[in-house]
Order: C-alpha cells, then sequence, then structure tokens
C-alpha cells in the first residue's frame, strides 16, 4: 500500500487556514484493493501551552486510475495554534503513515481587489478635427475586449465582490470615438477599401495588423493564423488576403462574448461579430464597415438612465445624459432595501414606471404596462 498526500490531486483545502475553518484533507492510495483503512492524527498545540491530540477517519470517495481518494475533515481551530497532523494507512498487506507540514491558524486577511483600467492620452492635441487625431488604436481595440469582458467575467462569480476604476483620461478617450466621431490611423485604414490603399498603406497594415498576442488572438483563428502565416513565410497578399487581414485584426480583439454570439448593451442594443469570425474570409468593403459599426454602437447620450447598485442594497445611484451635461442622483432608502430586480445578463431594463417604482422602495415586479389596441378608426 502506498499513501501521499499534499500533491495536486490530494491537497489540503484551504492551504492557509484561519480561525474557525475547517480543513478538508484529500489523500491518495495504491492500488485499489478491499479491506483498506485511512485516519488521521491531529496534533494541535494551542497558544496556553496545552496540546491536544485526536484521531479522525478519513471516508472513501473514489477510484480513479488505479487510485483510490479517500477524505478527512480536520478542525475547526482557534486563532494562533499551530497543528501538526499524520496520515495512516493499513491494508491486509502492510501499514505506512506520512507526515504533513504543520501550519499555524491565523487571522482571516480581508483582500480589497482593484481592476485599475487605463490608459496614456493618444491624441495628438494639435489636431483640431477628431478624425484621424488618434495616432494609437488601443483605447478602441481594449474598450471592445477588455473593458467589457473584464466585468462579464463577475457574472460567473456573483459572491466576488471588486472594484473596477476607469480613469478619467481613459473615459475622455472612449467618449471623442462614440460622441466625436474621432477615429485613429489603424481605423481609418481598416476603412479603406482594400483596392484604394496606396503602396505605404498597404505595407502599413501588413506590419502592424499582426499586433495582438499571437496564441490567443492570431492562433485560434485559421484564417488569421493562415495571412499570419504568410506574412511570415513573405508571401504577396492579393486585395482580398488584405481585406480579410484588415477585417481580422478587428475581429481578434473583440471580447469572446461578441465573438460568440448576440451581447446585449446597456442601452438595449445587440452587439454581435459572430456572424463574421463563423465566415472566416472572403469579406467585403460592406461587410467591414459593419463591423465597425457593431465597435460603435453604445451610445451614452442616447437619454438612456443607468442605474447602478451599491453592494448594501438600500443604495442606489443613477447617472444619465440631459442635453447639457451628465447628471447624478444618489439616494439611500431609510429603513429597508430597494427591491432589486434579479440580474441574469449583466444587464437588465426597466421601464420608467418600474424605475419609478424600485426608487420609491415599492415592489417593482408588480408594475406592469396596460396593453392598448390601437384604433382602427376614430370616432
Amino acid at each position: 500500500m502506498q499513501l501521499w498526500h499534499l500533491t495536486p490531486d490530494a491537497p489540503r483545502t484551504p492551504h492557509r487556514v484561519n480561525a474557525g475553518a475547517w480543513v478538508t484533507l484529500t489523500l491518495g492510495t495504491w492500488p485499489i484493493e478491499p479491506g483498506q483503512d485511512v485516519w488521521a492524527t491531529v496534533r494541535v498545540h494551542r497558544p496556553s501551552g496545552d496540546t491536544v491530540e485526536s484521531r479522525v477517519q478519513a471516508a472513501w470517495q473514489r477510484n480513479s486510475e488505479g487510485n483510490t481518494y479517500w477524505r478527512a475533515e480536520i478542525g475547526p481551530f482557534a486563532d494562533g495554534e499551530v497543528v501538526h497532523y499524520t496520515i495512516h494507512g493499513r491494508s491486509a498487506a502492510n501499514y505506512v503513515e506520512t507526515s504533513a507540514p504543520l501550519f499555524q491558524v491565523g487571522p482571516k486577511l480581508n483582500v480589497a481587489l482593484l481592476w485599475h483600467q487605463h490608459q496614456p492620452l493618444y491624441r495628438d492635441l494639435g489636431q483640431a478635427n477628431p478624425r484621424g487625431s488618434y495616432t494609437q488604436p488601443w483605447v478602441r481595440l481594449h474598450a471592445i475586449r477588455d473593458y467589457y469582458a473584464m466585468a462579464h467575467l463577475l457574472l460567473e462569480h456573483p459572491t466576488l465582490h471588486l472594484t473596477i476604476n476607469l480613469t478619467p483620461v481613459l473615459l475622455s478617450q472612449i467618449l471623442d470615438y462614440v460622441v466625436q466621431g474621432a477615429t485613429d490611423r489603424a481605423l481609418d485604414l481598416t476603412l479603406t477599401p482594400a483596392e484604394q490603399l496606396t503602396s505605404d498603406e498597404r505595407e502599413t497594415i501588413l506590419s502592424t495588423f499582426f499586433d495582438a498576442h499571437w496564441h490567443n488572438q492570431i492562433f485560434p483563428h485559421p484564417r488569421y493564423r493562415e495571412l499570419f502565416t504568410q506574412r511570415r513565410d513573405g508571401q504577396p497578399f492579393t486585395t482580398q488576403d488584405v481585406r480579410d487581414l484588415q477585417m481580422w485584426f478587428n475581429l481578434a480583439w473583440f471580447a469572446k462574448e461578441f465573438r460568440d454570439g448576440e451581447v446585449l448593451l446597456a442601452t438595449g442594443e445587440a452587439a454581435n461579430v459572430n456572424g463574421f469570425v463563423a465566415r472566416e474570409r472572403g469579406f467585403t468593403v460592406d461587410d467591414i464597415d459593419a463591423m465597425v459599426q457593431e465597435q460603435m454602437k453604445i451610445d451614452p447620450f442616447c437619454g438612456t438612465i443607468y442605474v447602478f447598485r451599491a453592494k448594501r442594497a438600500d443604495r442606489v445611484k443613477l447617472l444619465w445624459w440631459d442635453g447639457t451635461g451628465v447628471c447624478l442622483l444618489s439616494k439611500r432608502l431609510e429603513g429597508s432595501p430597494f427591491r432589486w430586480p434579479r440580474i441574469e445578463d449583466g444587464v437588465i431594463r426597466l421601464s420608467a414606471a418600474q424605475l419609478s417604482a424600485l426608487l420609491e422602495g415599492m415592489d417593482w415586479a408588480r408594475v406592469h404596462a396596460r396593453d392598448v389596441v390601437r384604433p382602427s378608426a376614430t370616432q
């Protein structure tokens, strides 16, 4: 009989133990045979100087790939205690034991997670016209990937709380694109029909439109990888090859959610480039124009009211554009929390009446608009 612990398949969870926590020991034995017995002896040294010993029986969990896995629960422990445990195993053939490194129980560490989104100022301040004023495309490209996808990841971990910070200089540049019509050199080259490119513009595309992570953004897409290999090997590019490269440089920067299917935006619009990804090649000028329109869909000045809830359910903030400036409303409800709707896809939409009910602390779900049949004639 062989016995092991503290390996990738037989860990201690949690590895760092805090006061009041139970500790799960996963233990492995070989070979699979009847009559095996596995247990742990635990010795706890308390800050007072006392020592307490106990035996904990391990329970069989599963057989896998010729091994047997067991589970034992030890604890809970108090702050400052030092725990040493030994794993024992007995079969018809032999007896084995192995000692694990001791651990000390410590206080729980509270960690604040901050995702800091920032970009330097890429705009050429000497150029009055926002079109073509951006020297680099990184604000635009990261906006269609990281700034959405990183927040979307939180939907997979609803109990995780963190802060996402977007710097003013970043927000200002995003607004330049969606409101002022700003463009960057790469966007201008993307929108120029491939047959109208000068030789210098064509070479700039071939030199810079592979500025993406090779393994995560280029190689997963067969056509983009094909173009990458073509450029690496010095093979000539046809006009269609260049147009496909104009498309794929942008597609590869879209977040996975946009490439996989439709994403519902806060304004009620839907963004989706899955059709282009699935087609892979043979794109037209109209296809590229449509893809760029997907990048620019969300308009913060369309009149939509953005509602943000705090971690504490009794607080809410509203943000909207009223035609003259950005308005911010903050409210704390006394005596009870707001009745918040359940968020399924990261975005929910309320009617004006439902929003009013929510802000008053009422049950918004009970507010429904009347269905009125449009009259066919006046009387």
